[in-house]
């Protein structure tokens, strides 16, 4: 199959992409909610919206985006006329309307407000909804601007630099008296909600993609729009992949070029990358929405990849590929480390070429592992917060990626593992503890994370009295006030002072404090015997040749 360079397109091809944009307008038109004097535009109060579970193919807007607009509102000031244009937003469906997911049939519907309870579990996001939360309306537009407006609204908890301190409460959330004082305008859009096009819930039960589309349309046409990234990509391949599987003619079985064409409208020139098909290859080897391990990777990255920050180019998931089908977990675990690893340019680099020549054995102990904390110990914490529970997993799996892929002794691949994670175990397990349940056994006999941990735990006891000890050693050595019996005129304190070995000669030398010093300087070494000023010279000493009136050891006249 051959593949242009990105950018050589036909006339043809530009009139396609226009046609696209013009499709997701006609979606727009077609799907319109009109009051009675045809007015599609309503006024939608912020506690009312949410963000689309299918705005941008699903992937949901990541906090440290989120929180770098507000700093940058706070500091710029607010335009409701911005905030207000080209907003669109989707009804929540009908209670009695709702079945299966619009794109995966294999799961129950998500409500719009289970969907952003779910995925705003962050520190930064988790005071934008609440329990009491009633989102009835979907944002395909605006949605990092309305996480933004409902976390400055609700008392979010955010680092704000020095210059924002005044908007800070006592208890360090954001204080919204202050932002209103600060900025009017925005106090106005909390007061009045947001103007935004309604479209109707239908469009989620015959255009389920349509949704998707829209969103990137929309972001097209903004000039600071958001550029498709490879987990946009991967979040929307997801979807179609799952689609056109229930129209399959053969059970399971779609074609690349079918897909490709699906998919051009949310991703644009992105299907014409030549890796593009090493994309599409690894969503369909784990198995797409049908499986547990794609949506555990979008979910890492909408939680802790800042896409303005951190990227993958897609030849990393070639890399993926030439690992077995039955190692799923650790190709997710290799991609996971490869964007916590620095990048360079917003550019994170590539797993290492080692990956594909490892050992299959190797690799089924690294998958074994992977399993057993992400899936056997699921129920054991079963009540961990959401937040807490996907850091966990993604401390793991980058852990247990990074042990596996910097072993160079043959054979030393588990034990590497076992010790690597073995820190994450016991925290599974005091939590499972406090929660009156047990973790499960390790099924296999060489996962000994109880007892490394245990090692471990020793060693670093050792290690902090070893350091409190060299601390003391070399405390600095302040005077006191000696103090006197009246009655015998004996001093009652004294000194303190050191030994120490050191020196050359092994001998044994004792660090006094001498009068008063006010600087941070270490402490004159000094013979026991009287002060460094008067201590005597010998005549001669062991190794001294007396050669012009010089000693190597420097202890002759």
């Amino acid at each position: 199959m051959a593949f242009r360079s990105r950018g050589s397109y036909t006339m043809a091809e530009a009139d396609i992409r226009i046609g696209l944009v013009r499709q997701a307008m006609a979606y727009r038109v077609k799907y319109r909610v009109a009051d009675g004097r045809k007015n599609c535009k309503k006024r939608v109060p912020l506690s009312l919206l949410g963000v689309h579970p299918l705005n941008r193919g699903g992937v949901y807007p990541q906090p440290d985006t989120v929180v770098n607009l507000g700093l940058h509102v706070l500091d710029m000031g607010f335009s409701s006329q911005e905030a207000n244009h080209e907003g669109v937003c989707v009804q929540e469906v009908p209670e009695v309307s709702r079945g299966r997911h619009p794109l995966d049939p294999t799961k129950a519907y998500e409500t719009y407000r289970s969907f952003n309870l779910r995925c705003s579990t962050s520190p930064e996001l988790k005071d934008c909804f609440s329990c009491e939360s009633d989102v009835m309306y979907g944002t395909l537009s605006h949605s990092h601007l309305l996480l933004t407006m409902l976390s400055l609204h609700n008392k979010g908890r955010w680092a704000l630099p020095k210059k924002f301190e005044e908007l800070a409460s006592a208890d360090g959330t954001i204080n919204p008296d202050a932002v209103a004082d600060k900025d009017p305008e925005l106090a106005k859009v909390w007061a009045e909600g947001l103007s935004m096009e309604v479209l109707s819930w239908k469009i989620m039960e015959e255009e389920p993609m349509a949704c998707s589309l829209i969103s990137q349309a929309l972001n097209k046409g903004n000039a600071i729009a958001l550029h498709t990234t490879e987990l946009t990509a991967i979040a929307v391949l997801t979807g179609v992949v799952g689609l056109l599987k229930k129209t399959a003619a053969v059970a399971d079985e779609v074609a690349f070029e079918m897909v490709r064409e699906k998919v051009r409208g949310d991703l644009d020139t992105f299907v014409d990358l030549p890796e593009f098909i090493e994309l599409f290859d690894f969503v369909v080897s784990l198995g797409g929405s049908s499986n547990v391990f794609v949506p555990e990777l979008l979910d890492f990255g909408s939680k802790f990849v800042d896409p303005k920050q951190r990227q993958l180019r897609l030849n990393a998931f070639a890399e993926a590929n030439k690992l077995p089908l039955k190692t799923p977990r650790t190709k997710v675990a290799m991609i996971m480390r490869a964007y916590r690893k620095p990048p360079q340019r917003t550019w994170c680099p590539l797993p290492e070429a080692a990956w594909g020549k490892a050992g299959v054995p190797e690799l089924e102990a690294l998958e074994a592992v992977l399993h057993y904390f992400q899936a056997t110990c699921k129920p054991a914490v079963a009540g961990m917060a959401d937040q807490r529970k996907a850091a966990l997993h993604a401390n793991v799996a980058c852990a247990a990626a990074e042990a596996f892929i910097t072993v160079t002794k043959v054979g030393g691949h588990r034990k590497a593992l076992v010790a690597a994670t073995a820190k994450f175990h016991q925290e599974m397990k005091t939590f499972a503890e406090s929660e009156n349940r047990q973790l499960p056994t390790p099924p296999l006999d060489w996962m000994t994370f109880t007892a490394v941990a245990a090692e471990a735990t020793k060693e670093a006891e050792a290690a902090v009295v070893a350091a409190a000890a060299v601390a003391a050693a070399n405390k600095r050595l302040l005077p006191k006030v000696i103090s006197y019996d009246f009655a015998t005129g004996a001093p009652v304190t004294t000194q303190d002072s050191r030994s120490e070995e050191e020196g050359r000669d092994g001998g044994t030398r004792r660090s006094q404090f001498h009068g008063a010093s006010g600087t941070s300087q270490p402490q004159r070494r000094t013979w026991t015997s009287m002060p460094p000023t008067q201590a005597p010279l010998p005549s001669s000493c062991d190794r001294c040749t007396r050669q012009e009136g010089r000693c190597p050891k420097r202890q002759c006249r």
